[in-house]
């Protein structure tokens, strides 16, 4: 799974609206600034539905080494940012999570084992259609790709 760059976000959001590249990229730089900038000031920064920065501060304490245990680090206190997810982000990201969490039980017999294999791989073709999240983005175009009981079985 690849990252999402700010680079990335200017193709997709440029080729969508069919904006220019330049004003794009100017209008993602200008909601980065305004963002630093209210957060620099201790504002709270909201997005409907996408989430919550904000910034927290943290009290000095005293740290260790855990190579050397004998001596204390002391932390200074600091304002840190916070992010905490929306409730759409949240489902979104908890779809992700039930079906990347896969365990293949070794004892079950061959076929069954394919047939949870499939329904695995059918699923995460879902949430890729879903979310436009591609799971294997790296991959090259498949050589054949074939429908086997209303599943896309692509080969290399």
């Amino acid at each position: 799974m690849s990252n999402l760059t700010k680079r990335d976000l200017l193709f997709r959001i440029s080729n969508e609206t069919g904006m220019i590249q330049q004003d794009v990229l100017n209008v993602i730089q200008r909601m980065f600034d305004h963002l630093t900038e209210s957060l620099s000031h201790g504002k709270t920064v909201e997005f409907r539905n996408f989430g919550v920065f904000e910034v927290k501060y943290r009290k000095a304490c005293i740290g260790r080494n855990p190579h050397r245990p004998e001596h204390d680090v002391p932390i200074p206190s600091r304002a840190v940012v916070k992010f905490k997810a929306g409730k759409e982000m949240k489902a979104k990201v908890m779809k992700l999570t039930q079906t990347i969490a896969f365990e293949m039980p070794q004892d079950l017999p061959w076929v069954h084992q394919q047939q949870m294999l499939l329904q695995y791989l059918t699923s995460i073709s879902k949430i890729e259609q879903d979310t436009g999240i591609g799971f294997f983005p790296d991959l090259p175009e498949p050589t054949r790709t074939t429908v086997e009981n209303d599943v896309e079985v692509r080969m290399w």
